[in-house]
């Protein structure tokens, strides 16, 4: 009896220590993952050390919701160490482990974190539309308080209200930086009201921050400085560094705007300092900007030369265009003003090819959100049809079980037996002509999806190709329009002298010098929009007026190969083998493919390139031919190989190369010979494109 009460004595004491040891262990997992939530903005690789050792100690211990929190500051420190692409890499990962799970709160995170993410990346109106993808997510509150499991999310309605309330701050904050200011107002003013009840000193100075940027942006310079100097003193008594140097900028802003330079030098150094401390990239070239501005109007010029040189060298860097548009902007007006005007013109054309990589930017992330939405889809069409083939195979076994239940029970009940064989058939014939018909209704509903992406994917070429080709005319027409605005003044300039008999030979000589410079400019721009012209024209050119014959490919390419290249490289070697065959297609838009990829190996592979060699191989395949171009180069960044087909897409921008010789290759091949062409990166050394066509091309 003594020994049975010490026995479960010692299990209820083994059971309270083991109960105490996991509440324990999950302590510490809370405390950690609250320390982390805290220092995600201000810390970010330590926070990274940090999640590293967490998941390394309590991997198995973490439950799902802190698996996602974990995640989210993951993603969050990456951004603020400018590590964009894992950052996004990061976010997806809670889809991932989160899709058996039918709760709005996970997918809030995720758009949450896209709307930080594509702001950070001066993405406006993509960062608007993920905020407000999220804010879908929070404006119903019976979304989330139906179900005890979906109240575990927040602490409580209060805590559901600030997280509403945060979502529609980001969404008008964002709205400011698009210029809509009036609209973001009454979303403020009516956040303000209830944020002074909730004893948040952080929240309550972001809204007074955005208050006074939207007031800046109206020009309402006086109510600005009132918010911006709020924020300011709120911050400041509750010690938020990192979000004060939002304060010392704006301030910096407003004194600036005031002509009280000093002050607003010594708050924008300031913001710069905090900036660097938390290695914030963005606003540091921002605040660096308005420095610049600073210098510009208190005429220290060295300054700004240097100041410009440093954010035009980081933003280069860093793809940071953004910036290194409004640098550009204010080095023009630099140089203009030291009347240096042929550095004013290179900078006018550095900022117009800034805005070209702005846009191709905006481009590029909007093809990468419809692949995104493709994947997506594929794969919830892929899991429904898994889930179709599992139903189907588990109605076979069934079928095989109940034909053997028949067959042993035939002896007995042979009639009752067949009608129940019969019926049961019946039932699973239904029954998967049902899930037959799903089937087809699921793969229409991909077809159709498809056709939807290949038709988006259209317009955003379109949309490249229009883009492009403004571009690309806008650059010549506004340095001449330039030039002849500056032969005008000068003409004006040089009427008034002598109309008062000032004219010396000084002046004459200046004046002569000075309008040659800007009419040779202007005919150069001229004469580079009538080439540009020639050039789109010769695109359609090409391709409407191929003739179709029968040609020997080996011997055409080898003689148009060797007689090209003497042409433009005299030491450049071209080798062409392979199977001898008889092609029915385009020889002449064939030669011109070849004489693109030469001229594209020479003008961007060979610049360092001591002996030149390109290798041709022909090889039959079916019904196809295959040619295999490759060089000994210097090779393609594999970042540049998905672009590489794309209309004025280049990586020499300026001289004579404007980025449509590869996509008029593309052209040739896909559209009129009906092939297609790929280009693959080498390992070792050069580039290589493989073409295939077919042996017989059939037109429709």
């Amino acid at each position: 009896m003594f020994w049975q009460y010490n026995h479960y004595l010692l299990l209820i004491i083994v059971f309270f220590n083991v109960s105490v040891c996991i509440a324990k262990t999950d302590d510490t997992i809370l405390d950690k993952i609250t320390t982390i939530a805290e220092t995600a903005n201000t810390t970010p690789k330590q926070v990274l050390v940090d999640i590293l050792d967490i998941r390394k100690k309590h991997g198995q211990a973490l439950t799902l919701r802190q698996k996602v929190q974990l995640l989210d500051y993951e993603s969050v420190a990456y951004m603020q160490l400018s590590e964009y692409q894992k950052a996004l890499n990061t976010i997806e990962k809670i889809t991932l482990i989160t899709q058996e799970e039918s709760n709005n709160y996970y997918n809030y995170i995720v758009f949450r974190f896209k709307g930080k993410l594509y702001w950070h990346l001066d993405m406006g109106q993509l960062a608007l539309k993920f905020h407000l993808k999220a804010y879908e997510y929070l404006k119903n509150d019976g979304d989330f308080f139906t179900t005890q499991k979906q109240h575990a999310h927040f602490k409580d309605k209060n805590d559901y209200l600030l997280a509403k309330l945060t979502t529609e701050n980001n969404i008008a904050y964002t709205a400011i930086q698009l210029g809509f200011y009036k609209k973001a107002i009454p979303f403020l003013e009516n956040n303000l009201n209830f944020t002074h009840n909730t004893h948040k000193p952080r929240l309550l100075a972001v809204i007074y921050n955005n208050l006074g940027e939207a007031h800046f942006g109206l020009q309402n310079f006086e109510k600005a400085f009132e918010f911006h100097n709020k924020a300011f003193k709120i911050r400041k008594k509750n010690k938020l560094k990192f979000h004060l140097s939002f304060s010392y900028h704006n301030l910096a802003l407003s004194y600036w705007q005031k002509k009280n330079f000093i002050k607003a030098k010594e708050y924008i150094l300031e913001s710069i300092k905090i900036r660097k401390q938390r290695s914030y990239l963005k606003g540091i070239l921002e605040s660096k900007l308005v420095l610049a501005k600073i210098f510009f109007d208190t005429k220290k010029f060295t300054d700004l030369e240097s100041i410009l040189e440093e954010i035009i060298t980081t933003a280069k860097k860093k793809n940071a265009y953004q910036s290194l548009t409004q640098a550009y902007l204010i080095q023009q007006e630099l140089f203009k003003h030291n009347e240096d005007f042929e550095n004013a013109f290179i900078a006018a054309q550095n900022y117009h090819d800034s805005l070209e990589h702005i846009q191709l930017k905006k481009n590029n992330a909007t093809l990468s959100t419809y692949l995104t939405q493709s994947s997506t889809i594929t794969k919830d069409l892929n899991i429904k049809e898994l889930k179709r083939n599992n139903e189907l195979q588990v109605i076979e076994v069934k079928n095989e079980q109940q034909k053997n239940n028949l067959i042993l029970s035939f002896s007995i009940v042979i009639v009752c037996g067949l009608l129940l064989f019969v019926g049961i058939l019946q039932t699973k014939r239904k029954k998967i002509q049902l899930i037959n018909k799903n089937l087809s209704d699921t793969l229409t509903q991909l077809q159709e999806t498809q056709i939807k992406l290949i038709e988006s994917e259209k317009m955003s070429s379109l949309t490249t190709l229009v883009t492009g080709i403004a571009h690309q005319m806008n650059t010549p027409l506004g340095i001449a329009k330039m030039a002849t605005s500056h032969i005008s003044e000068e003409i004006e300039a040089f009427n008034q002298a002598l109309q008062v008999e000032r004219i010396t030979k000084t002046k004459l000589h200046n004046f002569v010098s000075d309008v040659e410079k800007s009419n040779l400019l202007t005919l150069q721009s001229i004469d580079r929009s009538i080439a540009l012209i020639a050039q789109f024209k010769n695109i359609s050119a090409q391709i409407e007026n191929g003739i179709e014959e029968e040609f020997e490919l080996v011997s055409r390419l080898k003689n148009h190969a060797n007689a090209f290249s003497k042409s433009i490289m005299k030491q450049l070697t071209i080798n062409v083998t392979g199977t001898h065959t008889k092609l029915l297609g385009y020889p002449i838009a064939l030669t011109k493919v070849l004489e693109q990829l030469i001229q594209n190996s020479v003008d961007h592979g060979f610049k360092h390139t001591k002996s030149p060699l390109i290798d041709i191989k022909i090889q039959n395949k079916g019904n196809n031919i295959e040619i295999t171009y490759q060089d000994n180069g210097c090779g393609v960044n594999i970042e540049h190989v998905n672009n590489i087909f794309d209309p004025f897409y280049t990586t020499n921008m300026g001289n004579r190369n404007i980025g449509i010789g590869l996509s008029i290759v593309y052209n040739l091949i896909v559209q009129l010979m009906k092939g297609d062409i790929i280009c693959k990166v080498c390992h070792i050394q050069g580039t290589a494109f493989i073409i295939n066509l077919p042996l017989k091309v059939t037109q429709t």
